[in-house]
């Protein structure tokens, strides 16, 4: 049974900042200024490629997101049989991609207004996410959210990822909360709502247009919203 909680713990990507807008967005973008690398190719095939692949590694292969992201550009070339493959370009690539990436990275809707909220209401704030350290804090700062973070956990940290159980539960533990005294905030119905749900917490699906679920499945959430500002508005506070 849930008391009145005492902590949120929101993912990041599609949740608190725009991750999927800017990757449709900048991608195309990145490889049409690179296309001299796959001789031949225009930017249309180059972009399917790296979908095809980048979809496999993650919802196949399950790999890690950081991992999937790396091994990704790799694939593309070993693809177009480019050989031997372009050490130093692969690695300059990634880093454009990085770089451009935290460049155009916005707060969602009223994500901000949201954890100023909750912060003034004396709620512990948490940001559980299955990529690196290094790219989730910087999306965090760009975005002025950090301030009103009391943790933030990342792939590194914890022993395996959302939905792993053990990933939940190192967050609780570091802010020092039950199962039960925490909601999850999520765009990901099976890596952010039922895994917290395993473990006693509370979920609230985030609508996007990115992630497309049946009525069925969404009902397995306690609480669906499609804007952060109706956070409020739901029976949980």
């Amino acid at each position: 049974m849930l008391i009145s909680p005492r902590a949120v713990i929101f993912d990041l990507d599609d949740t608190l900042v725009n991750s999927t807008e800017i990757a449709k967005k900048i991608l195309p973008t990145v490889y049409a200024n690179n296309l001299h690398l796959f001789p031949g190719k225009n930017v249309e095939a180059v972009n399917k490629v790296a979908s095809q692949i980048y979809h496999k590694l993650i919802y196949k292969q399950r790999l890690p997101i950081p991992t999937a992201d790396i091994i990704v550009l790799f694939e593309i070339f070993k693809s177009f049989h480019i050989s031997p493959l372009p050490l130093t370009k692969i690695t300059k690539l990634r880093q454009q991609i990085d770089q451009i990436f935290i460049k155009n990275t916005r707060a969602t809707p009223n994500a901000r207004i949201i954890l100023k909220k909750l912060k003034n209401k004396n709620y512990k704030i948490g940001v559980l996410t299955n990529r690196s350290f290094s790219q989730q804090s910087q999306k965090l700062i760009k975005t002025k959210l950090l301030q009103y973070v009391d943790y933030l956990a990342t792939i590194e940290m914890f022993p395996a990822a959302k939905p792993d159980p053990r990933a939940f539960q190192y967050i609780l533990t570091q802010l020092k909360i039950k199962p039960n005294e925490a909601v999850m905030v999520g765009n990901s119905l099976d890596e952010d709502i039922l895994g917290a749900k395993s473990i006693g917490m509370k979920g609230v699906l985030l609508r996007t247009p990115w992630e497309k679920y049946s009525p069925n499945d969404e009902n397995k959430a306690d609480f669906i919203i499609t804007d952060l500002k109706e956070l409020f508005n739901q029976k949980i506070f």
